[in-house]
């Protein structure tokens, strides 16, 4: 008897052995895979000068050759986007010797100032953004006495960038990408080229019909109509396996933009860049690395705290129905945007009345769940790690000074949410399914107050999306490190803290 288990012990030892030998061989190789690509995202940009400056409010970002000889291109970002996520498309114009103008719109990335007005009047917002563009098409004309100027916009932007060249003379060339633009280009609108992903079949079909309005029978993709030397272009192509944010990172996207505004005798092949593929996998390392180096933390017991189903049912009921409608009439004034200041209202509301309901039993203290060496650890990583990736090569996600407060006000409704949160993971039966219940009670409360008021928090339904990306990224890391060390409250301060940041940095700053 005493043999066998001895037998059980030293293969359990092996098991136990190998199991960590091969974490760390995998461990390794993210390591060596997350410095190929950082290294790799840094060569991209070999060459080139990325400079940034304010053109009065307006945040610019300007890329090129000290010894450009190209054309003059301006790129718009699409709604809730920044400067940041045309980055590969300005990386490979620059490349080919063009000076790229990247800017951020009225109330996104790091512009302070908000956009206003009827997002559904063609004066409001719209005519707002067309004249920020009108001025930075002036200013860096001038600035390099360029005559003409090519613009490229992605999404909304795709609509703004054909008003404004519809009261010019001076733009060469305009590229619609994801473009979703209603505005139909008189005759003497110049060379226009239209870039669909394959998954964005409504916008392709929308383009034909925009050809067909313009006086093109029967169009087709990926064929040219008229002259590129006549300036009476018309194109739309599409590009395979891209959706309206991966069209912005595909090798094939840069390809027919350089095509289209040719500037140089080398290969088009070496002025394309995978920034979009860098940047993946870097995320993708940081993204794993944690779960891997999680398996050698030791496990911790679960608090197992009990939950009252029924005052759990009576909090989730009262938080979807009666709070959207309390706080859409009746609600503090804590921030000067409504869409910032209804979620704090809502968070705040939800915590008081997670308060009074008291659906959780706790007997005892909880205050050895909090770490604050595992706090200040994550949030580094959260931060500097994944934070890096998102804010330099997809979107900005460092605020800037004109989010600090937005962030700040934040912070004080976001870190009990995210507590509650981890507290519903600690319950003795069915945690993971009652803590995703609470999220999916947030994202109906959320909805409905746009469905009470959708003129003024339209944005909220981008504020759902963050919610759930956030949880499925960040909330999804935490917890398997929670599992393992039981710090409830530590993670959850953690996830307070980067989850205001997502709100203040991502949501568009916008007055009514």
């Amino acid at each position: 008897m005493i043999n066998i288990i001895k037998l059980v012990t030293v293969q359990s030892d092996k098991k136990i052995v190998l199991k960590s030998v091969i974490s760390l061989f995998v461990i390794t190789c993210l390591i060596v895979l997350l410095g190929f690509c950082i290294k790799n995202l840094f060569s991209e940009e070999n060459l080139l000068f990325t400079t940034s400056e304010y053109l009065d409010e307006i945040p610019v970002a300007i890329t090129g050759k000290t010894d450009h000889s190209g054309k003059l291109v301006i790129l718009a970002h699409g709604f809730a986007g920044s400067t940041e996520f045309m980055k590969a498309i300005a990386v490979a114009l620059a490349k080919d010797g063009h000076i790229v103008i990247r800017f951020d719109f009225l109330g996104h990335g790091k512009n302070k100032i908000p956009f206003s007005g009827d997002v559904k009047s063609k004066n409001g917002p719209t005519k707002q953004f067309v004249n920020q563009l009108n001025q930075v098409i002036n200013e860096y004309k001038d600035r390099y006495n360029s005559p003409k100027v090519v613009l490229i916009g992605h999404s909304m932007a795709s609509d703004i960038i054909i008003r404004a060249t519809q009261g010019r003379d001076d733009i060469e060339s305009v590229i619609a990408i994801s473009s979703y633009t209603d505005e139909i280009p008189k005759n003497d609108f110049p060379n226009l080229l239209v870039i669909n992903g394959e998954w964005e079949k409504g916008l392709t079909n929308k383009t034909l019909e925009l050809f067909n309005k313009i006086g093109i029978d029967n169009p087709k993709v990926d064929k040219l109509y008229g002259k590129i030397l006549g300036n009476n272009a018309r194109k739309t192509i599409v590009i395979p396996g891209a959706d309206h944010v991966g069209i912005l990172y595909a090798k094939k996207t840069q390809l027919e933009i350089l095509n289209w505004i040719p500037s140089s005798k080398e290969k088009f092949e070496r002025k394309t860049n995978n920034i979009g593929i860098w940047a993946l996998g870097a995320f993708g390392s940081l993204f794993l690395l944690p779960l891997l180096l999680s398996t050698f933390l030791k496990k911790n017991d679960k608090e197992n705290f009990s939950i009252s189903i029924f005052r759990y049912i009576v909090f989730c009921f009262a938080t979807t129905i009666f709070l959207p409608l309390v706080v859409t009439k009746f609600h503090g004034e804590f921030l000067h945007f409504p869409v910032h200041n209804h979620i704090f209202n809502t968070f705040l509301f939800a915590t008081i009345l997670w308060v009074l309901i008291s659906p959780v039993i706790m007997k005892e203290r909880w205050l050895h769940a909090l770490s604050l060496k595992l706090f200040g650890c994550l949030t580094a990583y959260y931060l500097f790690g994944l934070g890096f990736i998102l804010n330099y090569y997809v979107s900005t996600y460092y605020i800037s000074v004109g989010r600090v407060e937005i962030f700040l006000v934040l912070l004080t409704v976001t870190t009990p949410i995210c507590l509650i949160i981890q507290i519903l993971y600690e319950a003795s039966t069915r945690g993971v399914m009652l803590a995703n219940l609470f999220k999916v009670t947030i994202v109906c409360s959320l909805i409905f107050s746009i469905y009470l008021n959708p003129s003024d928090l339209f944005l909220l339904a981008y504020a759902v999306l963050l919610f759930l990306v956030f949880f499925l990224v960040f909330g999804f890391l935490s917890n398997v490190i929670n599992n393992k060390v039981r710090s409830f409250v530590a993670v959850g301060m953690a996830n307070g803290v980067m989850l205001s940041l997502t709100f203040s940095s991502a949501i568009p700053l916008y007055l009514p």
